[in-house]
């Protein structure tokens, strides 16, 4: 019983934490025009996922542990973050393989593609209630394999598949650019392919995290689908409450350390808080303050 206190009462936190820290993300997102990309709209909605895990998921388990509401939470919390991952390597993949067509495919097709993917998930996984979510009927074991292989396994090899394929473009281009002799138009399509392959490592990096941290949920769904529940063992279910935490607390986290665009924006606002006489200035896309604009007269790009 006390184990069990404890274990609630860091979960409590944890959800706190999650909660906390990716909602900072989305007003980051919102209130700084620099930050309001078509990657970073993606990365909100992964967020969004993440605060659902944190303020809705984590007070189900704890206040009603055997909630059948939790079942369907866990399967709207893991197919919308796979979702997401899927539209984040699709950003990536025509901002690498096709960038001059990115502005075009992306104003095009952002709005489009989140709703959609919303909405599937959403109606996926409310299916069971057609027939009472009864886990021995066969249909519902059919409902768990679709899940898994097509809503997770297919997507997540898809997934990597495009990082290589994204990767392997990147390389191309780093060698044309040392055969390249111009310098100027050279060193400015160095540091935009630097820039590039720094948002593809974190993005791969968030999707490779998340997978591993849901391996455990996953495992113990199809175990107990096919009735072998003498294969999960009880630490299990313990140990994955803490590594669906970690799955979410580790975006924001990756966000703030390793995305030049959000870690810089985040410097500026403890600068602006640490010194009170500055007063923020809008030039353009970009946030400045009144200092920076009496020494440099310009703005910083998006990194």
């Amino acid at each position: 019983m006390a184990e069990n206190s404890v274990v609630d009462a860091l979960i409590a936190i944890l959800s706190v934490l999650i909660v906390l820290a990716n909602v900072i993300i989305c007003l980051l997102v919102i209130t700084n025009k620099s930050l309001r990309t078509y990657t970073n709209g993606f990365l909100v909605s992964l967020a969004v996922s993440d605060i659902l895990l944190g303020g809705v998921l984590f007070p189900v388990i704890l206040t009603i542990p055997e909630s059948i509401a939790s079942g369907y939470l866990i399967s709207v919390v893991l197919l919308s973050g796979v979702a997401n991952h899927c539209c984040i390597t699709f950003d990536r993949f025509i901002a690498v393989r096709h960038p001059f067509s990115y502005a075009y495919l992306t104003e095009k097709y952002f709005t489009k593609v989140l709703l959609t993917a919303w909405i599937v998930v959403v109606a996926f996984s409310l299916l069971p209630l057609c027939w009472n979510t009864d886990q021995t009927l066969p249909i519902h074991q059919a409902y768990i394999f679709v899940e898994i292989m097509v809503f997770i396994f297919i997507p997540y090899m898809l997934i990597f598949m495009a990082y290589c394929l994204i990767f392997t473009k990147l390389r191309e281009h780093f060698k044309l650019l040392k055969e390249t002799n111009v310098s100027i138009p050279r060193r400015e399509q160095t540091r935009r392919l630097a820039t590039e392959a720094k948002v593809a490592k974190v993005c791969l990096i968030l999707i490779a995290a998340f997978a591993l941290c849901w391996l455990p949920i996953i495992y113990m769904t199809s175990a107990t689908t096919v009735g072998r529940f003498e294969i999960v063992p009880v630490i299990l279910q313990t140990i994955s409450k803490f590594t669906l935490a970690f799955s979410s607390l580790i975006n924001p986290l990756l966000y703030s350390f390793k995305k030049d665009d959000f870690r810089n924006t985040l410097k500026k606002v403890f600068n602006r808080n640490a010194n009170g006489q500055i007063r923020p200035t809008y030039t353009g896309n970009h946030i400045q303050t009144v200092q920076e604009l009496n020494k440099t007269q310009c703005g910083t790009g998006l990194q």
